[in-house]
């Protein structure tokens, strides 16, 4: 179920980004796009774990600043099925990307938007689920930043060049960065192969440390000014990756910062 925000903060023609199944500065949470008129549909109004709840974040002034929709929040069940998982979702066929789209919509009613600078990220089936909406709103999404996820959804035949920024630990027994696992994802180095592809990124790979344990790839000179970039984490598991290792949140808004929609 979904309910149009009652209040939003406005102010000049701001990016937006959506976060699926876990808020940046939260360790789990399940959000979920999708209408399951069977399930208990309660509002939530915070980000915690399981719950419904859901973030924006706006650039003002040069900063980013977290703009909290008021309660109430879209509600969904189970977990994204990113077309091909998990459970309720992927038997109800549910219509993730619609949804999205609704929400949009919505808080273009009411809030000044920046269609050029529209992202979204998510973790584990948000990831997932980020690599579908890439797939199929590449018109609406800008970049995206999958975490501990992978690209599922097929066939992947987006319209326009998205930018990636993926983020996998090298210990990830859940979605192994070499493949398989209880959902058989491909290798993320075929994703990423697949989406330097899909962006027509000609230069060659760049690669730094920014710690020890991290590496940090770089696809550049990619179609309509996007990059594909990939973060992995030595010995890093299924999780969102600890500040203290990875200021990820942070990597994240430069990122989205640098690549608007062209």
């Amino acid at each position: 179920m979904y309910e149009k925000p009652e209040i939003l903060l406005t102010c000049d023609p701001r990016p937006r980004f959506i976060d699926q199944h876990n808020c940046v500065w939260a360790d789990s949470g399940h959000t979920h796009a999708n209408d399951c008129t069977d399930r208990d549909t309660r509002p939530h109004s915070n980000c915690s774990a399981h719950n419904g709840a859901r973030r924006l974040y706006a650039q003002v002034d040069g900063q980013w600043h977290r703009t909290v929709l008021s309660t109430p929040y879209p509600a969904g069940c189970g977990q994204p099925s990113a077309g091909v998982c998990c459970g309720e979702a992927a038997e109800k066929k549910v219509d993730e990307a619609a949804f999205i789209r609704q929400i949009l919509s919505d808080v273009g009613t009411i809030a000044s938007v920046d269609p050029k600078r529209i992202y979204a990220t998510g973790f584990s089936n948000g990831g997932l689920l980020v690599y579908q909406l890439a797939c199929e709103m590449s018109d609406v999404f800008a970049g995206i930043a999958p975490v501990a996820g992978a690209l599922l959804y097929s066939p992947c035949q987006p319209k326009q060049p998205v930018s990636v920024l993926h983020v996998h630990g090298l210990a990830d027994a859940t979605v192994p960065y070499t493949g398989g696992g209880i959902l058989d994802t491909p290798p993320v180095e075929q994703v990423i192969d697949t989406w330097v592809k899909l962006d027509s990124c000609t230069g060659a790979v760049q690669v730094d440390h920014p710690i020890e344990i991290v590496t940090h790839s770089v696809y550049a000179s990619c179609q309509s000014g996007t990059t594909v970039e990939l973060y992995t984490i030595d010995k890093g598991g299924h999780s969102w990756p600890s500040k203290y290792v990875l200021p990820i949140s942070q990597i994240m808004v430069d990122f989205f910062n640098a690549h608007p929609k062209q």
